[in-house]
């Protein structure tokens, strides 16, 4: 996949705020954040958890993948992304999730 993050140069005059997500050797999943110290940086990284979490920026982050991979005949390579995501969705146990909420055990239905 080719790289298509922006050179230094462009960062530098026109990124306001930035967050990269890594997975680093121990396939450990890692992030950095950097903004502008000033009210436009703080508004700006804002706007990336703001769209992260409750917008969808995931979904256009996807979408654009899916673009790159057509563009270079990795169809077949997307489409392992999204089984990937699928399978982890599916497997995904929270031992924090309560089953039977407490207020409802021993509770008989009239």
């Amino acid at each position: 996949m080719k790289n298509y993050l922006p050179s230094e140069s462009d960062q530098e005059s026109s990124i306001k705020a930035q967050v990269l997500i890594y997975i680093d050797k121990d396939n450990k999943i890692s992030f950095g954040c950097d903004w502008e110290d000033n009210e436009q940086g703080i508004e700006a990284i804002s706007d990336i958890f703001f769209e992260l979490k409750y917008k969808d920026l995931l979904e256009r982050i996807l979408t654009v993948l899916y673009k790159q991979c057509v563009v270079e005949d990795k169809t077949d390579t997307f489409n392992e992304i999204l089984n990937t995501i699928h399978y982890k969705i599916l497997n995904q146990t929270d031992l924090n999730e309560i089953l039977v909420p407490p207020s409802a055990q021993g509770v008989k239905n009239v």
